[in-house]
């Protein structure tokens, strides 16, 4: 998946109408901001427009991403383009808000969603009811929320839930981003192939054992040995053609042998792209963790730089 663009309003700090163009930024770009700047909401709003919940810890606290700033009636919502292979998706989304009645009372207005597909120039419904949009999401995504959250997200301290999970969580969750199946598929079918052909190969030798046992009893006038069967195919026919067919699937195991190869190659690239991905997820939680320190960074620099001036004078309070 990759984003293409978000549009929030009335969601969190942004109470005005806010839009991120990603597809005008490169292959890989850095979101980046003090701490309080509303970057955790970009995520909270991508992640909240695909799944109607929060991201991480934040799960469940729904009810609290309308803006506090937007009155009564005043719709939040948050649109979110993103795209998976060919195809263009617009998840889009309005959290619980509060909103005046006919009567006048002010009553909550419950969550509202819809999916999108794009079709040449125009965008084309394809749910726009809360459990469809949830399923459809799931399907085309193959993640939970929750596996979202930690694998794609991967928000300020989510990371160390991941590295705690136990070995078969972790799996599990690097099958759903990784091709691995195809591998396992391909190694099974190899493996089968494989012991097909050993089955075949073993009954030909002790075909081909046969055949030179009756040869070699045969008699020098080259009279019919084992009834009619034989007068159709000489014991000389019968072994060239056994050794014609082992030779067949012996080919046949190499080529199975060489597919198994194959797939144990792509497994390896597969392994190392998870690798190279959770080593990504460690510097970006490391360079979160340095975010969220310079505040305090900038607070030392200003006492050393006070007591480098006042430094100055202590010559004179000493005369």
């Amino acid at each position: 998946m990759r984003p293409s663009r978000l549009v929030l309003e009335n969601f969190g700090p942004y109470r005005a109408r806010a839009e991120v163009d990603f597809s005008r930024l490169g292959p890989i770009f850095l979101v980046w901001g003090k701490t309080g700047s509303g970057k955790t909401s970009l995520f909270d709003a991508m992640t909240y427009a695909l799944y109607g919940k929060a991201a991480g810890a934040r799960d469940g606290l729904e009810r609290q991403l309308c803006s506090h700033y937007a009155k009564p009636g005043e719709r939040p919502i948050v649109e979110f383009e993103f795209s998976l292979g060919a195809e263009s998706f617009k998840a889009v989304r309005s959290p619980p808000h509060q909103r005046v009645n006919r009567k006048g009372v002010t009553a909550e207005a419950p969550a509202e969603a819809a999916l999108y597909r794009r079709e040449g120039r125009e965008w084309v419904i394809v749910a726009d009811k809360i459990t469809e949009v949830d399923e459809a999401v799931r399907a085309r995504l193959g993640l939970s929320a929750d596996e979202f959250s930690k694998i794609i997200l991967l928000p300020q301290g989510e990371f160390q839930r991941f590295l705690e999970m136990d070995s078969g969580e972790r799996v599990g969750i690097l099958e759903k981003l990784f091709p691995v199946d195809l591998h396992d598929a391909v190694a099974e079918l190899a493996r089968q192939r494989a012991k097909a052909a050993a089955e075949e190969q073993r009954r030909i030798g002790q075909e081909i054992l046969r055949l030179r046992a009756e040869l070699e009893g045969a008699p020098a006038d080259g009279g019919a040995v084992g009834g009619p069967a034989a007068a159709a195919e000489s014991p000389e026919e019968a072994l060239a053609r056994l050794v014609s067919a082992e030779a067949a699937a012996e080919a046949e195991r190499s080529a199975a042998l060489d597919a198994l190869l194959k797939a144990e190659a792509a497994f390896r690239v597969a392994k190392e792209a998870a690798e190279r991905s959770a080593n990504a997820a460690r510097a970006a939680a490391r360079l979160a963790a340095l975010e969220a320190g310079l505040d305090a960074a900038a607070a030392r620099r200003g006492t050393i730089a006070r007591a480098r001036a006042a430094a100055g004078a202590a010559p004179a309070l000493d005369r």
